[in-house]
């Protein structure tokens, strides 16, 4: 029984993590579309029909590998927002490049792959929010 109330089973996260993990390798190595279900289902020594049971689609894959980037990125673009000013962004900023650097490979996912094709309610909402909340003055004068 799930202890989180997910429905799932409780090795299921584990074994999505373990497939992104091995997705995110390959498809940095040979590109998201030269990839194929059964390169990542091999080496978990799965099925193709495994990976299924998990991700609908390959994208699906590829977009669980983008939210992992959404979700560094959130805390740091939520104080960054709730700083009162540049002054306190250099300690944000700091700690971006510090987690930049500890999940590299998600980073270079993104600039070896085009993920503009992923759908804009997943691509980039999150970013494009916290910057117009950065830029757009605060109605308490800061």
């Amino acid at each position: 029984m799930d202890p989180a109330g997910s429905g799932r089973h409780p090795d299921e996260g584990d074994t999505r993590e373990r497939i992104l993990d091995v997705a995110l390798d390959l498809f940095i190595e040979q590109g998201y579309d030269k990839t194929s279900l059964r390169q990542i289902a091999e080496p978990l020594g799965f099925t193709q029909a495994a990976i299924y049971y998990h991700f609908a689609a390959k994208e699906d894959i590829l977009v669980a590998l983008h939210m992992r980037l959404h979700e560094l990125a959130r805390p740091v673009l939520e104080q960054l927002v709730a700083e009162a000013g540049p002054s306190g962004w250099a300690a944000v900023l700091r700690g971006l490049v510090d987690t930049v650097l500890a999940n590299r490979q998600l980073f270079v996912l993104h600039q070896r792959n085009d993920l503009a094709d992923l759908s804009p309610e997943v691509y980039g909402d999150l970013l494009r929010e916290a910057i117009t909340d950065l830029l757009e003055p605060r109605g308490d004068g800061s």
